[in-house]
């Protein structure tokens, strides 16, 4: 979960739920400039919340956000590690190998 507050009467406070994706080996994400203010960032490739059609504001302020935010570098995709029952299993054994056993008893 992440969260962000923000106190200003111009930031961009658009709430969206980005669903967990699965990307191919070698898939790279693009970095935008970040604005402080409505729109933070503008963008068909990262969900309808920041598509440019999503943008409210008057001719002058849609003009002048542009269609795309612009692109600072990029960031590999990580794929998404998926645990089946056995390797949980799995897991949990090794890890109580790991616990060292303490004696109850008085020395």
């Amino acid at each position: 979960m992440t969260s962000y507050t923000a106190d200003c009467s111009d930031c961009d406070f658009r709430i969206a739920k980005v669903p967990a994706q699965d990307w191919p080996m070698g898939t790279l994400r693009p970095l935008y400039i970040y604005r402080d203010q409505y729109p933070s960032v503008v963008t068909s490739f990262r969900g309808a919340t920041w598509h440019p059609n999503n943008l409210q504001g008057s001719a002058s302020q849609l003009e002048a956000w542009g269609a795309e935010s612009n692109i600072t570098g990029y960031i590999p995709q990580v794929m998404r590690l998926r645990m089946t029952m056995m390797m949980v299993m799995v897991l949990r054994m090794v890890m109580m190998m790991m616990i060292p056993i303490r004696s109850t008893s008085a020395c």
